[in-house]
């Protein structure tokens, strides 16, 4: 389902949208705005996850506003070393 929207452009990149359909890189104007707008919703996420950067965001600040742990840096450095240790036996 698409919904019809208007928007209003300057002249600049009104006439950057037209040329770009007249080169023949889009079929029409709203396969351009559908573009930019699609790659910039894939910029503005995390590769690794997939998550928008606005859930990281409420990720990270639910993490940490949780209960924080005891284990010192230290601590959780050797029980990763231990396990790399451990897997690679």
């Amino acid at each position: 389902m698409l919904i019809l929207m208007q928007i209003d452009l300057p002249p600049a990149l009104a006439a950057f949208i037209h040329d770009l359909v007249a080169q023949g890189r889009y079929a029409d104007e709203a396969e351009v705005v559908r573009d930019a707008i699609r790659r910039m919703a894939e910029r503005d996420r995390d590769p690794e996850t997939g998550l928008h950067i606005t859930a990281l965001r409420a990720e990270l600040e639910a993490a940490e506003a949780g209960p924080r742990s005891s284990a010192s840096v230290m601590d959780i450095f050797g029980r990763v070393a231990s396990s790399v240790r451990a897997a690679a036996k």
